[in-house]
């Protein structure tokens, strides 16, 4: 009987947290919508940031293994 209570228990817990979690997620994205999307003005947005510099980053490699400066700059025109 305990070990219902306790398996209830963590479910409950683990269901609210990954909840919460989902929310935190959801909203930090509505956020960074508006922030890049509908206000006018230059505002940093995390996420647009992180996604900038995650596909930056893996360009800039992958244009390492290009020997020529033309495959070079073939990979990173996709960075623009």
């Amino acid at each position: 009987m305990d070990t219902d209570i306790a398996m209830l228990v963590r479910d409950i817990a683990s269901r609210g947290g990954a909840g919460i979690l989902g929310l935190f997620i959801v909203l930090s994205t509505v956020v960074s919508l508006m922030r890049t999307v509908v206000i006018p003005r230059t505002l940093r947005s995390t996420i647009s940031d992180a996604v900038e510099a995650g596909v930056v980053g893996l360009l800039i490699r992958l244009s390492m293994l290009r020997r020529t400066y033309r495959g070079r700059d073939g990979v990173l025109a996709w960075a623009g």
